[in-house]
């Protein structure tokens, strides 16, 4: 199994990544609203809300190494200012488009994918807090 989550391309990656985070996620009380919503700013992986808090979530994915995480490697150091910028723009799409009128807050969520397509480790990060906190 090992050999064969090698062979998938970073895409397919992302989109197990994408798919863990949403459970690991409810997991923690959190109910995602959407996966992969287009904006006029671009897409936001995960739309969910934690109590009257809506949340727009950036996922990053990369394989894990045997041990858990791939050698210190971070896959959120592939999130630029440019594209939190952009990710900012476009959480504040979604509010408007779920009715929300207080901007959502913005989170990074780091996984790492064991050979068998599980989550072997995952942090999330706190990028901007909803409004009204």
């Amino acid at each position: 199994a090992a050999a064969a989550l090698r062979s998938i391309d970073h895409g397919e990656i992302g989109r197990r990544g994408e798919a863990l985070c949403a459970q690991l996620l409810e997991a923690e009380g959190f109910r995602v609203l959407a996966q992969r919503l287009r904006t006029p700013h671009g897409e936001v992986d995960l739309v969910a809300r934690r109590g009257a808090r809506l949340w727009c979530v950036e996922v990053k994915s990369t394989r894990a190494s045997p041990g858990g995480r791939d050698g210190g490697f971070d896959p959120g150091t592939r999130l630029g200012q440019r594209q939190r910028a952009r990710l900012a723009r476009a959480a504040d799409d979604c509010a408007r488009a779920l009715g929300d009128r207080a901007s959502p807050g913005l989170a990074l969520v780091e996984i790492w994918v064991d050979g068998r397509g599980r989550a072997a480790d995952w942090r999330l990060t706190e990028l901007r807090a909803p409004a009204g906190d």
